[in-house]
């Protein structure tokens, strides 16, 4: 049996006056890696990169609301490795991940 790594993400929010609005780590008994964070217009944040679980690893996203509260976090795939690496947040505040 395979040992479960624990990989927990530290989001720390900064606004321009370089005060910290939050400070809070975020993470499952999952191998979640972070690998672009983009804010949207109301001040949440959304999150990519990979979750592993049970030698899975998945494409997973994640929103995080302006206060660091988790809104909702997603993960897609199969069985072969899949990952999101970055994404971009159109105009309209859709969700484009790659």
């Amino acid at each position: 049996m395979r040992p479960v790594t624990l990989l927990f993400c530290l989001l720390c929010c900064i606004r321009l006056s370089a005060q910290s609005t939050f400070a809070k780590t975020i993470g499952t008994k999952a191998n979640e890696t972070a690998y672009a964070v983009k804010e949207l217009d109301n001040g949440d944040l959304i999150v990519c990169g990979t979750r592993e679980l049970n030698g899975n690893t998945d494409a997973y996203l994640l929103r995080i609301s302006a206060d660091g509260e988790v809104i909702w976090d997603r993960s897609y795939g199969g069985v072969e490795f899949d990952s999101f690496e970055d994404l971009i947040i159109t105009s309209d505040n859709f969700i484009v991940a790659v």
